[in-house]
């Protein structure tokens, strides 16, 4: 049974009509399923608050299996005409269709934004730790802080991931390219692309983490240092918050 964001990947697969071999092969199915796993719920209550008969019941069964059963005779015959009968390979093309089409939340975006989150969380708690005569101070710096990593995270994340579904639609375009050209060696071109794409998202994302961070360093660094040395602790703050979210990145990734 296809999940929801496989069937939806599916319906963008040409379609080819149905025959009636897959017709008769369905409906011998359905007759099979039927017989075999039918169950009357004497319970069931239709409209009018009538109870629904055993034939009807049988019979709505029976339609619902044949259906599901043509389907999946389709989407099967849509995978394989794809060159996408290896789960794997459909799975990676499912999840780049969900990624194009911003169905689908990628795991590197999604580490990314919790990594931000984590990172907001983390400042707002080191302002709630101080105490005596500078706790306010801490608490707003604090405070401050966690909203510039929203305020440019969300910017950020926003912008590539624009450009990550740019990215995902040709990486689909070249890969149901290469499913259909049915090339011998399925496994290794599956371990290639996913390597590949591997690459590519933990240099990608651990820039957007690096982008964010350095900006908030910038932004902290110059009010940090005030009007005298603020070009300094601008760039001091933008280097050293810049370089955690390069190294936050690579880990995650």
């Amino acid at each position: 049974m296809a999940t929801e964001a496989e069937q939806s990947f599916l319906d963008t697969l040409p379609t080819s009509e149905v025959t009636e071999e897959d017709e008769e092969s369905a409906q011998k199915k359905a007759d099979e399923l039927t017989e075999r796993d039918f169950e009357y719920d004497s319970e069931l209550i239709g409209m009018y608050g009538l109870s629904v008969s055993e034939d009807t019941q049988r019979e709505r069964y029976q339609q619902e299996t044949y259906d599901r059963t043509l389907a999946a005779r389709e989407n099967a015959r849509r995978r394989r005409e794809a060159g996408l009968e290896d789960d794997g390979m459909f799975e990676i093309a499912s999840e780049m269709s969900g990624v194009a089409s911003g169905e689908v939340e990628s795991a590197d975006r999604r580490r990314t934004r919790e990594s931000l989150e984590a990172m907001a969380s983390g400042q707002r708690g080191r302002g709630q730790s101080g105490t005596g005569l500078r706790s306010a101070a801490r608490l707003r710096g604090g405070e401050a802080n966690a909203q510039a990593i929203g305020l440019i995270g969300g910017e950020k994340l926003s912008e590539a991931s624009e450009i990550e579904r740019g990215a995902a639609k040709g990486q689909l375009r070249d890969f149901m390219i290469q499913g259909r050209t049915r090339a011998e060696n399925k496994e290794l071109r599956m371990q290639e692309i996913a390597f590949q794409r591997d690459q590519a998202n933990k240099g990608f994302w651990g820039d957007v983490l690096s982008g964010v961070l350095g900006a908030v360093g910038g932004a902290v660094g110059f009010f940090a240092a005030g009007p005298g040395g603020a070009a300094a602790g601008a760039a001091a703050g933008a280097s050293i918050l810049g370089g955690v979210g390069k190294a936050t990145g690579r880990t995650f990734g």
